[in-house]
């Protein structure tokens, strides 16, 4: 769960939308990639980079968010160069 809280950190101050509105935003584009089958604490990076790369897109989209390229190109940035713990 420290990775969502990560990014929904991230993709918060990115899109000015709440913590707590982006956290959801990138669980439900995890359950839209996996399903219900994949628990939350077996994501790992390259399941990330899916979710962030495809389902997230769309749900920044539909939620209203401008400039969501930019917003999950720094994303895909950030989990990668800071290698955010997966736990």
């Amino acid at each position: 769960m420290e990775n969502i809280d990560y990014l929904g950190k991230r993709l918060s101050e990115k899109s000015n939308i709440s913590k707590l509105d982006a956290i959801r935003l990138i669980k439900l584009s995890i359950r839209d990639e996996f399903g219900s089958f994949k628990p939350l604490n077996e994501i790992n990076l390259d399941d990330l980079k899916i979710v962030i790369q495809n389902s997230l897109v769309f749900r920044l989209n539909d939620f209203g968010v401008s400039n969501p390229g930019d917003i999950l190109d720094y994303l895909l940035k950030e989990i990668i160069t800071n290698q955010i713990p997966l736990t």
